[in-house]
């Protein structure tokens, strides 16, 4: 059975977005789709897809676009709690509107998942110049690297961490996937860069 993969993008407005979607439409296949989530937090910056979406609907590929009705400023976790809601893949994955996904990417996700298709998995991320891998631990790890069957009954909200941990929301939404499922199957492959730190904040 084809593996569908769905990409979920929170995004503020920078213009790095069309970069990162140009990323992920080189490498997608039919059935695939892209979930790009506005929160405004400045109205003034609206997203700019161009005409993407006209273009790669036809190839089969779905780009889907929402605005919050209210600025979340949650560094994306309301976005992309919304984006899984409306993803139609087989698994869920994220990336920030300023990060980039490397060539091979998409290829290395099917591949990975196809060993244990019912498990999430974790991949590669470079990180300002280091590659982050093969960890659970807060502060090593990303939630650009985890890749999530769309099981809704088991999965976590992005939202749902504890007071005071804003700033490592991912990590804690890694953690809730490993309880959820149990287990996550590691991978070497990269398929996530983050060119800077955007001030320490992950998503």
């Amino acid at each position: 059975m084809p593996t569908s993969l769905s990409l979920i993008i929170p995004t503020i407005g920078r213009s790095s977005l069309r970069l990162v979607v140009n990323d992920a439409l080189a490498q997608m296949r039919g059935g695939d789709s892209i979930v790009v989530v506005w929160d405004p937090i400045n109205r003034s910056q609206v997203p700019d897809l161009g005409d993407t979406g006209n273009q790669w609907r036809a190839r089969g590929v779905g780009i889907w676009f929402h605005q919050l009705a209210d600025p979340a400023h949650d560094y994306g976790c309301t976005a992309c709690d919304y984006g899984i809601g409306m993803a139609s893949g087989d698994y869920v994955f994220f990336i920030g509107d300023d990060d980039r996904i490397p060539p091979g990417a998409f290829d290395a996700i099917r591949d990975g998942v196809s060993t244990d298709p019912d498990m999430p998995h974790l991949f590669a991320m470079r990180h300002t110049g280091r590659v982050l891998a093969n960890s659970l631990v807060c502060g090593e790890v990303s939630g650009q690297q985890i890749v999530v069957p769309r099981d809704m009954a088991k999965m976590p909200k992005m939202t749902a961490f504890n007071s005071g941990e804003l700033a490592v929301s991912d990590w804690r939404f890694i953690q809730n996937v490993e309880k959820a499922w149990g287990k996550i199957k590691m991978h070497d492959d990269l398929i996530a860069i983050l060119p800077r730190m955007n001030q320490g904040r992950m998503l």
